[in-house]
């Protein structure tokens, strides 16, 4: 993350968690505004509600939120420690599972701790929210030990403040509350009704841009807005990757940089608030243009690391093959990285998202490449682990099996029909994430890998999805379990692109083989006769 981003973040994070316990009355009405906001409004854009619903219940939510903090200053504390708390474990957890459960352990106990105490609930919200602020993406980008003495700082310092206050159990005083309330609800339905009129028309169209609009017109009858949504980039801390894009009107035939949006003849009152959600439901299903630039991307992905086998040896860099491969990208039409590149060698691999690409590479160590492109906004996502020197070693062979027999399996099983992860289908077919951990237990090899089975792709590396509902035809979906072993160093992990048919699936990465025997082959080809195309010679990093 950008040093003056970090700086601004903390700043930010200290007035919350020190300046803000000092005014427990007007923090819990702030707070409560915010959980109205936020939560209200996520409710009513996930239902699609019209803007005349939106503009009318969401001041009556705040109302009824901040006059709580005066009735039962207890549940109003219960509410803001949740919301930050909420907030607080994805962070401190980083996403591993393994920390989850103590992480919703400790925030269990510090709930009950500020339901007993409001004014002590008040201080840990504050504490919480400013030391998440502070820290950004907590250890994603800092890691667990600064974040945690951040916490333990506001918490000193915040109660500290706090005991030299009186009265902060008795919640906001009934004037103020209620002028807050009042403050509240006019700005917010003023603001809420003129937001249509500040968001442009869709601009003309013709193609597959305008067919898409022609079937999300006959599904909302009075249009609506169109909104620019955050994007994983806010944790990769890179500024080549725009944090929020309007991917809805991209898919819609206009631009990604389109801002607020609206279809051209939406009604400013009954036009649907967000109509994110219906169009995430056709992105979810892929036509036959968005699946031609899906392989073109995904076979331009292949090429490019094939292109780049030979500098797998021993003496070069991860940076080195991070630089060709996007050279290659380039030479092969694309329109840049679908994301940060990671290439991970050694122990580097028990990192899911490992973008330093600095470390020099190893003989006998495995290296996950992940890697992808754009073709025309239409993302790419690409794995594969491979071997310094062109050999697996026995330790790294024997896993390496287990993982390319639990791919092969969870791809054999993909159809319409099952689940990605979760459920089985009426007819017994287990998820494609069950699947592919039963045959690594059957191998012997751990099958707790965090990140789950796959995920589908499109308009970003990791794109929209009903993500409780059974795959459909059309759809596309990567497929990448894979194994990490922390005492032995090892990270493990094979990932391929397929589209979903009724009776199957199509692979669109073909090309590197999966299996040990001929990826060592390949690589062997590729030592003894590298590609001559003008890459980069990666002598090592810069």
């Amino acid at each position: 993350m950008d040093t003056t981003v970090r700086l601004v973040l903390a700043g930010a994070g200290a007035l919350i968690g020190i300046l803000a316990p000092r005014y427990p009355h007007v923090t819990a009405m702030v707070f409560a505004a915010l959980l109205t906001v936020v939560g209200g409004a996520g409710v009513l854009v996930f239902h699609g509600a019209e803007v005349w619903m939106v503009v009318a219940l969401l001041p009556l939510l705040a109302l009824g939120t901040l006059l709580l903090t005066r009735w039962l200053p207890r549940a109003g504390a219960l509410l803001m420690l949740g919301t930050a708390l909420a907030l607080a474990v994805p962070t401190l957890t980083g996403g591993r599972s393994e920390a989850r459960l103590p992480a919703i352990g400790v925030a269990a106990v510090l709930l009950i701790v500020g339901t007993a105490k409001p004014r002590w609930g008040v201080l840990m919200a504050c504490a919480t929210i400013g030391a998440c602020l502070a820290w950004g993406a907590g250890p994603l980008v800092a890691g667990i030990g600064p974040w945690a003495v951040t916490l333990a700082a506001y918490l000193v310092l915040g109660g500290l403040l706090l005991h030299t206050r009186r009265g902060a159990d008795s919640g906001p005083p009934w004037a103020s509350c209620l002028r807050a309330s009042l403050w509240v609800a006019a700005v917010l339905a003023v603001s809420l009704a003129a937001l249509p009129l500040t968001a442009r028309a869709l601009t003309p169209t013709d193609g597959p841009g305008a067919e898409r609009r022609a079937r999300l017109q006959t599904e909302v009858l009075h249009g609506g807005l169109v909104w620019p949504l955050p994007s994983e980039a806010l944790i990769w801390g890179d500024t080549d990757f725009p944090a929020f894009e309007n991917l809805d009107a991209l898919y819609l035939g206009d631009r990604a940089d389109a801002g607020l949006v609206q279809l051209p003849g939406s009604s400013p009152a009954r036009g649907r608030f967000a109509l994110n959600g219906p169009i995430h439901r056709m992105r979810a299903l892929k036509d036959a243009h968005e699946i031609d630039l899906l392989k073109r991307a995904s076979h331009a992905t292949v090429e490019a690391l094939r292109r780049s086998l030979h500098l797998y040896r021993d003496g070069g860099y991860e940076g080195a093959i991070a630089e060709a491969v996007h050279y290659h990208f380039g030479q092969l039409g694309c329109d840049g990285n679908s994301f940060p590149p990671i290439v991970a060698s050694g122990a580097n691999a028990l990192d899911f998202h490992y973008m330093k690409n600095g470390d020099p590479l190893v003989a006998g160590e495995a290296v996950i490449t992940d890697i992808g492109c754009y073709v025309q906004h239409y993302a790419s996502d690409y794995t594969r682990t491979l071997p310094v020197g062109g050999r697996f070693s026995p330790r790294v062979r024997e896993l390496y099996d287990a993982l390319d027999a639990a791919h092969r399996a969870a791809a054999a099983a993909c159809r319409a029909g099952v689940y990605l992860r979760g459920k089985e289908t009426p007819d017994g077919s287990k998820s494609l994430d069950t699947l592919a951990r039963e045959v690594l237990e059957s191998h012997g090899a751990p099958s707790d890998f965090g990140h789950g089975i796959g995920h589908p792709i499109g308009l970003f590396a990791h794109d929209v999805f009903p993500r409780r509902e059974p795959l459909e035809a059309g759809m596309v979906v990567m497929i990448e379990p894979g194994i990490y072993i922390e005492d032995e160093g090892i990270g493990l992990r094979i990932e391929n692109a397929y589209v979903v048919h009724e009776d199957g699936c199509e692979l669109i990465t073909g090309g590197i083989p999966t299996d040990a025997a001929g990826i060592e082959r390949m690589m062997a080809r590729a030592f003894s006769s590298p590609p001559d195309g003008g890459a980069p010679a990666g002598e090592g990093p810069r």
